[in-house]
């Protein structure tokens, strides 16, 4: 039951992202970055990493990372595949792509959760202490303003 409703619920972002994004609306700028940034650099991953079996990790954070990685990789590849193709690089072919990326990896993941019929018992994910999650958070709000406060004079 869990495995039918993380593919329902990754078909329904995946719907919902292509509606924000097909509405070309002054005030849904915000909604659309949202939407684009949950095509680009989550759905594809947490479509793909549990018919990989989550490359048997346990950890949340890890998890998270793998997500994020696996997305980056996925769209990058899937997109120059799509530059490839004769024609303007538009809205509508990058979607298409996106959409295939994430499908396929849905239909995977279908395929190996109706494969497996024995049941893995339920493994519960670890996370890390909260002393050590926000030391994590604050060394990236570091890196960030350090970073994206001189993103115009660090560029050589």
């Amino acid at each position: 039951m869990q495995h039918f409703r993380t593919l329902f619920g990754l078909g329904v972002a995946l719907l919902v992202g292509n509606a924000t994004l097909l509405l070309d609306q002054p005030f849904w700028d915000a909604p659309r970055f949202l939407a684009a940034v949950a095509l680009l650099f989550v759905l594809p991953g947490w479509a793909w990493l549990p018919a990989l079996g989550w490359l048997q990790t346990q950890r949340g954070l890890e998890r998270l990372v793998l997500i994020f990685g696996a997305s980056t990789i996925l769209s990058a590849l899937a997109l120059l595949g799509t530059v490839f193709i004769p024609g303007p690089f538009s809205e509508r072919p990058t979607l298409i792509t996106l959409n295939l990326v994430i499908m396929v990896g849905l239909i995977c993941q279908a395929i190996k959760t109706h494969q497996s019929k024995i049941q893995n018992p339920k493994s519960k994910i670890e996370w890390p202490s909260r002393t050590v999650l926000l030391i994590l958070l604050v060394i990236v709000a570091v890196a960030a303003f350090t970073r994206l406060t001189r993103i115009g004079y660090a560029e050589f």
